[in-house]
């Protein structure tokens, strides 16, 4: 198919061009994609990683995901940070977009050689004719003249001097391949005078005519269950396939009455919202665009508390974050994310550090670490997670203990060390089983399945499975989820290792023990206080009551899923303090199982009640 570089002066005059002669085919709609490690923001789809960046479903120019498919299968050298910062305004480029690209060379630069560089576009419609556009920038004087070869259905070669470039591009329109794919191979042209031979690939625009699709609206957040407190800023959530303005309402009397949020493009998917001081546990929201409209499933929550429940993450180098192409996608951030928009008392705090071991982030008073050459740090380990006053506390150690051939026996005891100094302090914990890495000794992939096996033995239900789902057949990194490096997971990884971290409900028990202490009347006196000791207890277990009222009160015992075990009678509440000892071994929990006691107490205030967290060990 046809291809051409364009110039500033009949940028304009060729879009014009396109739609008037397209005879109905016009180009509606584009992806945006910047390469380079200078982030832009959405509706840009940005690809970091110069050796295998890959987005699985990009966003289209309305912020819709699509089902197209990016990935790098042809390394490039690495990425330069000194294009144009003023594009052309008539190529509608932003500055953090054509300032970065990802760059090759022909002859060695600093050790590396790349003759050339590719990304494949997959997932495309076989029927459909895309556009194109490709820029790239880099201030220099000399001739860094670009090859670019376009391989879908049809091959075409284009090219493009990047030296000082801010306004040309080039543009080839084909279709996609049997397969659905069109491949764009970058290399140096033939009239490149650089020394090394560098070529680029800044910018790509995909181009295409939009396919009729049935007109759809729903709402992803909040859609019920949440629990938002006022003045907290939330992320209300859309789906949606009109391009329509949309009006956003909400309503505290189970949709009686709406109030508005605003008027809003649906297309941007996400709209921050401020929580107004309306507050109430009958809340819903209404949105509405085009014909279409939908609310809240159910019910959510906007509280006038201000409490917060924290959850500790220690642990190395994938807790910090490395693999993932942008601090976005690791698996502490989606957690934290996901966990805040569901919760807003919820805090993440993350300690980890690269490198780190079992022997790294013992408690501060022990020097087992001195044996093998390792000190705490007192900075990340479980006592300074600990001094955060957690609600919960996360240990995610992938697999360096294994890298130094630390044995099971030794890694076990760290973490036993690190679980009592924490049910010591009544803050249950959970622990992350080792991960595949591709070690090439086998006795290192051995342990790592043997302390994975003990991980979850030990510490039951508190075991967060990061094996399963990432390990290939042979106990090493599937390659679909390899980083690149061996060791670390990339994004998808880390998508899998925060739905599970999801899944095991960890910040809804942290936020459970926020409902433990004193309460307080409207006129700020004291109600209720209540406490069970010890705790960890193990066979015995006392029920402390200190009461400013009198009325009735009952427990019940209740597992992290909110599923009640035992239900006590109905007793007295009198005035003053009442001690009342319970039967653990009639309540048919499990050992070593953080479960929860519920204590009811109906007075002339209300229903008062408290959640309080029972370790068992």
């Amino acid at each position: 198919m046809a291809s051409r570089t364009i110039d500033n002066k009949h940028f304009l005059i060729s879009i014009i061009l396109v739609f008037l002669t397209s005879q109905g085919h016009a180009q509606n709609n584009s992806i945006l994609i910047d390469f380079g490690n200078i982030p832009s923001l959405a509706p840009w789809n940005n690809i970091s990683n110069h050796n295998s960046g890959s987005i699985n479903g990009m966003i289209d120019a309305y912020g819709q995901k699509t089902n197209v498919s990016i990935s790098v299968i042809d390394s490039f050298s690495y990425i330069n940070t000194n294009g144009t910062q003023s594009p052309d305004p008539q190529l509608n480029l932003v500055s953090t977009a054509s300032g970065d690209s990802f760059f090759g060379n022909t002859e060695v630069f600093e050790n590396e050689v790349q003759t050339s560089g590719a990304i494949r576009i997959s997932n495309l419609d076989t029927a459909t004719l895309y556009t194109f556009k490709i820029f790239a920038s880099r201030l220099a004087s000399d001739n860094r003249e670009t090859q670019y070869i376009i391989k879908g259905r049809d091959i075409d070669t284009s090219y493009l001097n990047v030296s000082d470039n801010n306004s040309e591009i080039i543009e080839i329109s084909t279709y996609a391949s049997q397969e659905g794919t069109v491949d764009i191979i970058a290399s140096e042209g033939p009239r490149n005078n650089n020394t090394y031979g560098f070529f680029y690939l800044g910018v790509l625009v995909i181009e295409y005519e939009d396919k009729e699709i049935p007109k759809s609206l729903s709402i992803a957040y909040p859609n019920g269950g949440e629990h938002w407190q006022v003045g907290k800023e939330v992320d209300v959530v859309i789906n949606s396939t009109t391009r329509q303005s949309a009006i956003l309402e909400y309503s505290v009397d189970d949709g009686s009455n709406w109030s508005t949020i605003d008027t809003t493009n649906i297309f941007q998917n996400i709209y921050p919202w401020v929580i107004p001081d309306t507050p109430s546990k009958s809340c819903l929201l209404r949105v509405t665009s085009d014909s279409l409209r939908a609310v809240s499933s159910t019910h959510f929550e906007i509280s006038g508390s201000q409490d917060s429940c924290k959850v500790v993450v220690i642990g190395s180098s994938t807790a910090q974050g490395v693999g993932a192409s942008v601090p976005d996608s690791a698996w502490v951030n989606r957690f934290r994310y996901k966990s805040y928009q569901k919760d807003t008392r919820v805090i993440v705090e993350n300690l980890a550090r690269g490198g780190y071991t079992t022997y790294h982030i013992l408690p501060t008073d022990n020097d087992r670490g001195e044996e093998v050459g390792i000190s705490v740090d007192t900075l990340r380990n479980i006592s300074k997670a600990l001094s955060r006053e957690p609600s919960a506390i996360i240990v995610n150690l992938p697999s360096n203990d294994a890298a130094n051939f630390f044995s099971v026996e030794d890694q076990m005891t760290n973490f036993r060390l690190m679980e009592r100094e924490a049910t010591d302090k009544g803050i249950p914990i959970w622990v992350c089983t080792t991960q595949p890495r591709n070690f090439s000794n086998n006795a290192q992939i051995e342990l790592q399945e043997i302390v994975r096996d003990s991980i979850i033995n030990y510490f039951g239900s508190h075991t967060i499975d990061f094996w399963n789902d990432i390990s290939d057949t042979d106990g090493r990194i599937s390659p679909d989820l390899d980083s690149g490096d061996g060791v670390h997971l990339n994004d998808k990884g880390h998508l899998i290792l925060s739905d599970k971290v999801l899944k095991a409900n960890i910040a809804d028990q942290a936020c459970m023990r926020t409902n433990t202490g004193v309460s307080y009347n409207d006129n700020n006196e004291k109600l209720i206080q209540a406490q069970v000791c010890p705790n960890p207890y193990q066979t015995s277990l006392f029920l402390e009551i200190e009461s400013y009222t009198s009325g009735k009160y009952d427990y019940s015992i209740i597992d992290a899923t909110g599923k009640e075990l035992f239900r006590s009678v109905s007793q007295n509440l009198k005035k003053g303090n009442q001690r009342v000892e319970m039967q653990p071994a009639s309540w048919n929990v499990k050992v070593q199982q953080t479960n929860y006691l519920q204590l009811r107490c109906t007075t002339k205030n209300g229903i008062i009640e408290k959640v309080i967290p029972l370790i068992q060990l």
